[in-house]
């Protein structure tokens, strides 16, 4: 009889788990491209939404969807530890937590700072959906498109809900900024489509699509479908690669803990900051509350991913030095600063 040894039988372990991942990876993208593909094709026959009359679905959706995958953070940050440091769960969600109300102060002190720093960051994070396709700058790239395309075209409905946020002053000029840099960015976001579809057409398919989806339909509408449909089943796949539970009932059990507490806790937070009274108010609490507790989130799963971490799911190759990032940025800074400047003049 034939004893297969230790490693071999690893290897091939792991080329089932990458077997059985690349085919979920494939058939997700499938379905999220026919599902905003059909979203952009019923736009003109129904209608956008008014975002109002939105809001409340998409306040449920995020709180159904979008809270629940961030739960896995206390599984990650323990996966994500120094080696040998002791990880205290109650210690880790007090700085979780301390971060999320340091941020709601902020946005409630000087919200002309704190919502422009947030898209940035939602910027950054959402083009972390392409992180195993693209390299940082062009997925950077594609996030920056993503936020700003609404308001290019939804401008209204966005300066609507941003004001939901901060004051309507403030929600103007970040929507009107958002316009502007809109135009250079379709068309750096197009190069970067274009080239990945040489090399991936499945991820130049599901970025067009997002894109699009921004461009053609509501705001609300737009994010509810690209949160809920690509961002969240990304980003728990990710983390399922990651953490590598021995089944899918334990990866989920590492979420409901922390996922049930943060939903009723985000709901009583958001009703009791508008004195208990429902409507438009309470919905931008609620949005407001969400904003907060998606920054200590993003941060930990953008800024503390361990250096020794390989999951074959990110790209292969030569990343850019953050130098040629840095440089590259200063020169699109100064292009849009000269943009910006016309544009007064």
């Amino acid at each position: 009889m034939t004893v297969r040894s230790p490693s071999s039988a690893d290897s091939l372990a792991s080329l089932s788990r990458t077997g059985r991942r690349e085919t979920f990876h494939a058939g997700h993208g499938c379905l999220y491209i026919a599902l905003a593909t059909a979203t952009i094709a019923a736009a003109p026959a129904y209608g956008d939404a008014a975002p109002d009359q939105m809001a409340l679905f998409a306040a449920m959706a995020l709180l159904l969807l979008g809270v629940p995958h961030g739960g896995f953070d206390v599984a990650l940050a323990r996966r994500r530890r120094r080696p040998n440091a002791q990880f205290v769960p109650i210690h880790f969600l007090f700085k979780y937590i301390g971060l999320a109300g340091a941020v709601l102060g902020l946005w409630l002190l000087l919200p002309e700072l704190a919502l422009p720093l947030f898209l940035a960051m939602s910027a950054w994070h959402f083009g972390g959906d392409w992180r195993r396709d693209l390299e940082p700058l062009p997925r950077s790239v594609v996030g920056a498109a993503l936020i700003c395309f609404p308001a290019l075209w939804h401008r209204q409905d966005v300066i609507e809900i941003f004001a939901w946020l901060a004051p309507i002053g403030v929600a103007r000029q970040v929507a009107e900024l958002m316009a502007i840099c809109a135009v250079p960015l379709a068309q750096a976001a197009a190069v970067v489509v274009v080239l990945t579809a040489c090399r991936n057409l499945l991820a130049a398919g599901e970025m067009l699509a997002t894109l699009l989806l921004s461009a053609l339909v509501g705001p609300l509408t737009f994010f509810v479908i690209y949160f809920c449909g690509l961002h969240s089943v990304r980003h728990m796949s990710h983390a399922y690669d990651e953490l590598q539970p021995v089944s899918l009932a334990e990866f989920l059990r590492t979420a409901v803990p922390y996922a049930v507490p943060a939903i009723l806790a985000t709901l009583a937070g958001g009703w009791l900051l508008v004195d208990l009274e429902a409507g438009p108010a309470l919905l931008g609490a609620v949005f407001l509350a969400l904003a907060a507790l998606s920054v200590p989130h993003m941060a930990l799963v953008d800024w503390f991913e361990p250096k020794d971490l390989h999951v074959d799911h990110l790209i292969q190759g030569r990343q850019p030095s953050a130098l040629k990032i840095a440089a590259a940025l200063s020169r699109y800074a100064a292009c849009f600063s000269a943009l910006i400047r016309s544009q007064v003049r």
